[in-house]
Parts: C-alpha cells; sequence; structure tokens
C-alpha cells in the first residue's frame, strides 16, 4: 500500500468516525448500538469485566499505610472536585467517595533554591532592562492618575 492509498484511507475512517458522530442521536443508530450491547461478545465482555472486579482488592487494601479509605472526602465546589484526608474548604460540599480506586503518591520534594538564587520575577525584569528599585512602568501609570 503506497502512501497515497494510506492517506485515503486514513481520510476515509476519519470521515465515517464523523459523520457517525454527527448522528450519534439518530434512532437508526441508537438502535444499532442497542443491538450491539445485547450481543454475544458484548455479553462476553461484561462478563470478563465483571470477573476481573471480583478478583481486584477491595480499595482499602490499595491504600496508602496509615490512610483509611473511609477517611477520604470528596468536595465538590461548582465543577471543581477535591479529594483529601482532611476537611473540605469552605464553600464546598463534601460526598461519600464512592466505587473506584483512588491511588495516593507521596508529595515530590522541592528543592531549595542555592543560596544567592535569583527570584524568579526578577530574571524578566532583568532582561526588560528595570534596575531593582527603580518604579516599574506601572507604577509610573498609577503616578500620572494620582
Amino acid at each position: 500500500m503506497n502512501t497515497i492509498q494510506s492517506f485515503r484511507l486514513v481520510c476515509l475512517v476519519g470521515a465515517l468516525a464523523a459523520v457517525v458522530w454527527w448522528l450519534r442521536d439518530t434512532p437508526p443508530l441508537r438502535e444499532l448500538a442497542a443491538r450491539l450491547r445485547t450481543s454475544a461478545p458484548a455479553q462476553w465482555i461484561t462478563q470478563q469485566g465483571a470477573t476481573i472486579e471480583r478478583e481486584v482488592r477491595p480499595p482499602a487494601a490499595n491504600a496508602a499505610p496509615g490512610v483509611a479509605a473511609a477517611a477520604l472526602r470528596k468536595c465538590i465546589d461548582g465543577a471543581q472536585v477535591t479529594y483529601t484526608n482532611g476537611d473540605c474548604p469552605a464553600g464546598s460540599r463534601a460526598q461519600a467517595v464512592s466505587g473506584g480506586t483512588i491511588t495516593v503518591l507521596p508529595a515530590t520534594p522541592v528543592p531549595a533554591p542555592p543560596p544567592g538564587a535569583v527570584a524568579s520575577g526578577s530574571v524578566m525584569s532583568e532582561l526588560a532592562g528595570v534596575k531593582p528599585g527603580e518604579p516599574t512602568l506601572k507604577d509610573k501609570y498609577l503616578d500620572q492618575v494620582k
């Protein structure tokens, strides 16, 4: 298969996927999806998934040492979801953690900057030609407004 044929095949598959996505809520595709979900291969896959779930250790066994699974909280603040083992932040509501697994990783240590290292904002100021102690452009504009 040469490059042009491969490109045509990729374009055809992409176009077909776009059409299926565009028509995903139409009755014919819903009926097809329902038939595929009840087919023998789909039922076999569902059974295999149930078997795997039964064989997996309970989440408490996967928890970090010293952290009980019941100590985890799911804090919801609008569209933001935070998982914590402490109290939820003010303004968010707590929900029980249900299902799934949570993997707790140790925090990555942040190395301390070497002595005499330049602060992160001053490099840009130095490149822009602003000297330490010199008023910034913002300060100059604020002085003009006053």
